[in-house]
């Protein structure tokens, strides 16, 4: 995965520091909003997939699903989240943003306390999910959090 190749790189203020976000101009699959995401929470850059309901209207306000991860990235060997909330067309009878995360190894769901060598933390993913991941999704779309 290389960052930022085939994509547009976004400005997006509040997002912690070192939080370099672009807009895949190939989205994984067709009709999701696709990202990259490059950060100090994974060890390199990592999809984050958007699911819109059909008639998205951005004056309109949408609760967000966060699907989380059983494998690394955003398609594995037990499926995909996004595919079946699709193929049930839950984004559409619900009017919901539904949402994708990977993690750059396999899910822990939460932090790992700190290595001893250097203090950092091994694994930030529920740090990644609450600092960027949901920020950014109630910065980019209109959800009930966006804009207080």
């Amino acid at each position: 995965l290389k960052p930022f190749e085939n994509s547009q790189r976004l400005e997006v203020p509040g997002l912690p520091a070192g939080v370099n976000v672009s807009k895949d101009l190939r989205p994984l699959k067709p009709g999701n909003d696709s990202y990259t995401i490059e950060s100090d929470y994974q060890r390199g850059p990592v999809k984050l997939e958007v699911l819109l309901p059909k008639d998205y209207d951005a004056k309109k306000k949408y609760k967000v699903l966060y699907t989380l991860p059983v494998n690394v990235g955003v398609n594995g060997p037990w499926g995909c989240a996004l595919e079946e909330l699709q193929r049930r067309d839950v984004h559409n009878k619900h009017q919901l943003i539904c949402v994708a995360p990977a993690y750059d190894i396999d899910p822990w769901l939460g932090d790992m306390p700190a290595r001893p060598a250097n203090g950092k933390p091994w694994i930030r993913q529920q740090s990644y999910l609450r600092e960027v991941v949901i920020p950014f999704i109630e910065q980019r779309y209109s959800t009930p959090a966006a804009g207080s």
